[in-house]
């Protein structure tokens, strides 16, 4: 958001809770700053922000995403700190869609992915609508591409969608064909990019529907694997027995997409999957899951 204020510097120490600061100025630009004056006023107004406040807002946040853990926690059947375990977003869901940007040299490819990245959200709007699919939910942060893939094609950046199907109801199987919603992303992409004279010769795009357990085949160990609790620097133990833990970093930096319970059930039998793939090397097995680009997956 950008808001144009009526001055000639702006300064750090700007306090924007100043209603002066909003004279003169565009009723778009009043509606800009109102996010963060409100924000600012509720800190202003909270005597003890670095304890008690803080952590409760926390955990109202989490509350709200995560609407299973709290019932458990206020059944007796599980304690506070599980509220605040961290989340690996790689082994929250079942299912995925790796997409992946790449170019022939580092220029392009810094101009392609910024290009790639500004138009996911068209992917993930066009995703949710889809009548078999209840959330797609993306990892911001991008991730380079194996050693393998961009000896194959130059430089190479992927982004990751946890994807949630519906259960099919009264029916034994049904065919979910995201083979449309890849090609209108990718033509809204090339597009635009044809629009501001940025393509080049060995600008790619691909897409792959990947289940959980064959993740390994596009990232590190340790970014698959599930993170330890880190405890909450002086967190303490209130009176309603809430008592904090500090959600580690995970790299990202704005997400704004749903969140969802991690415990999300492996109903196998109600959801897609994906077509059976070669796995007498792990280069082949990455290359079967590519051939499964037209995404059509059977529920």
């Amino acid at each position: 958001m950008f808001t144009r204020l009526s001055m000639p510097t702006v300064s750090d120490k700007l306090d924007l809770r100043d209603d002066s600061h909003l004279r003169s100025l565009d009723i778009r630009y009043i509606w800009t700053l109102n996010g963060c004056r409100v924000t600012d006023e509720i800190l202003h107004l909270v005597p003890i922000k670095e304890n008690n406040f803080w952590l409760t807002l926390r955990a109202i946040k989490l509350w709200a995403k995560r609407l299973a853990v709290t019932n458990e926690i206020l059944q007796g059947k599980s304690d506070w700190p599980k509220l605040f375990e961290p989340q690996n977003f790689f082994q929250k869901y079942i299912h995925y869609i790796v997409l992946t940007a790449s170019a022939s040299t580092k220029e392009h490819h810094l101009e392609w992915i910024g290009l790639v990245e500004s138009k996911i959200r068209v992917l993930v709007g066009n995703l949710e609508r889809n009548e078999f699919i209840s959330i797609a939910h993306v990892k911001p942060q991008s991730f380079p591409g194996s050693r393998e893939l961009c000896k194959q094609s130059g430089y190479v950046s992927m982004w990751f969608l946890g994807i949630v199907f519906r259960k099919v109801e009264n029916a034994e199987s049904a065919n979910v064909d995201l083979t449309y919603v890849i090609q209108s992303f990718n033509d809204t992409v090339y597009s635009q990019a044809n629009y501001l004279n940025v393509l080049k010769e060995g600008m790619k795009i691909e897409a792959a529907h990947v289940k959980r357990k064959h993740l390994h085949h596009f990232l590190p160990a340790e970014t698959l694997q599930k993170r330890k609790k880190q405890s909450m620097p002086g967190s303490s133990q209130n009176a309603s027995g809430l008592q904090g833990k500090r959600t580690s970093s995970d790299g990202s930096c704005l997400d704004s997409s749903r969140d969802t319970d991690s415990r999300t059930p492996d109903n196998s039998s109600s959801l897609p999957k994906i077509s059976k793939v070669d796995t007498a090397t792990a280069e082949r097995e990455r290359n079967a899951v590519y051939t499964s680009c037209s995404c059509a997956i059977s529920v």
